[in-house]
């Protein structure tokens, strides 16, 4: 009965509802729980028991296809304030007469005393900051390295498990891959979610391009479920995931 309820279901339509961008109604949920692990809920393990299923009765799968978006950061220089020059020039007129009478008032300015030395200061300072202005060192603006960071899955030597669930996070993530494994992936950029599936151990599991290697800081990475041979979920303490450049 349930395989009859979940006829037409795909792999990847299964995916997409693990990864909450497809909705299964509430009985095929249900029957994908009741054909993998039967814990109550529908998780990785009825995902991975399901793509068997389908795999051993298709004669033909397609692999996921998603469109990937390569996020730009646009770093614009911060301009700074505009300096304003100006001057105002006052007139003082005479009482009646012709302009030609009118006379201009000079205000005659005290120089206080021991005020030239410091304005020669300041030229010859002046002169010797521009004559020196070629021979300053710019600070050197590392370029972009782009190419693929790798997550590194650390798991316990006895453990025999056949897929995980994670997010990756981070600015620009654009083609997703992983060799060896089949991989299943949501169309959200980021945070994306993966499915890795195939015989797990420690080692390398997902690589994901990026437009600055230099910049891994910037990423992250959560392992949310791990499925053993019996489609069970794992204990998440005994497992670590890490971004390696």
């Amino acid at each position: 009965a349930a395989l009859i309820l979940l006829e037409g279901v795909t792999p990847e339509a299964a995916a997409a509802a693990l990864f909450g961008e497809q909705k299964l109604s509430e009985a095929r949920l249900d029957a994908l729980d009741r054909l993998g692990n039967g814990n109550g809920r529908y998780d990785l393990g009825d995902l991975l028991s399901w793509i068997e299923r389908c795999r051993q009765g298709a004669t033909s799968r397609g692999a996921v296809s998603v469109g990937l978006v390569a996020g730009a950061v646009a770093f614009l220089p911060a301009g700074g304030p505009v300096g304003r020059s100006g001057g105002t020039s006052r007139r003082s007129r005479g009482s009646g007469g012709s302009a030609a009478r009118r006379r201009t008032r000079v205000r005659r300015i005290r120089r206080r005393p021991g005020r030239s030395w410091y304005g020669l200061a300041l030229m010859l300072v002046a002169s010797l900051t521009w004559a020196c202005a070629d021979d300053v060192v710019q600070p050197s603006v590392a370029e972009p390295d782009p190419g693929f960071l790798t997550v590194q899955l650390t798991a316990p030597p006895s453990a025999r498990d056949l897929g995980a669930l994670l997010v990756v996070e981070g600015p620009g993530i654009e083609s997703v891959r992983s060799p060896g494994f089949e991989l299943f992936q949501s169309e959200t950029i980021s945070p994306r979610q993966i499915v890795v599936a195939g015989a797990l151990s420690t080692g390398p599991i997902v690589q994901f391009q990026v437009p600055d290697r230099g910049l891994h800081r910037l990423y992250r990475v959560r392992l949310l479920q791990v499925t053993g041979e019996d489609h069970s979920l794992r204990d998440l303490s005994a497992y670590r995931a890490e971004i390696l450049r």
